[in-house]
């Protein structure tokens, strides 16, 4: 059974390989309910999914899955939106981001995303958007792999 602990949360892989992600509640979990940060989840696949499935039970439903190659939903009719590997969205697809975080204003949806690429290099190097960068990496949590 590997185990991995990133701040407050811990996920442990057990026998059948399902990961189960558990966060015990704290004062400081109030904030991804009340205040809904954008959430920056950067780590290998497979310990960012485990953060994710740590992190559900924290995040305003209804929770959208966006696939980059379908349209944004409607600011007004999520709470959350999932966006996976985020570094791989072309420039068009960042912009349409960029445009809907815009559009949604100060109450727009929680953004959850995750990378297993380091965005600051990609943005020094012009190929993610300075101003979506920053919107996306309000809170981050860096989900290394277990210690073998």
């Amino acid at each position: 059974m590997s185990t991995l602990r990133m701040n407050n949360i811990l996920v442990q892989e057990d026998s059948s390989g399902l990961v189960v992600g558990t966060w015990p509640p704290a004062p400081e979990l109030v904030i991804l309910r009340t205040r809904r940060p954008n959430v920056l989840i950067t780590g290998t696949h497979d310990t960012a999914e485990a953060a994710v499935v740590a992190l559900l039970p924290y995040l305003q439903p209804p929770v959208h899955c966006w696939n980059p190659d379908a349209s944004l939903p409607t600011p007004h009719d999520v709470r959350t939106v999932l966006i996976r590997d985020v570094a791989t969205l072309s420039v068009e697809q960042q912009h349409a981001l960029s445009s809907w975080l815009a559009q949604a204003g100060p109450d727009h949806a929680q953004i959850v995303s995750t990378t297993a690429l380091r965005l600051f290099p990609l943005l020094k190097q012009g190929m993610f958007l300075e101003e979506l960068y920053y919107r996306l990496n309000t809170l981050r949590l860096d989900a290394p792999a277990p210690m073998a």
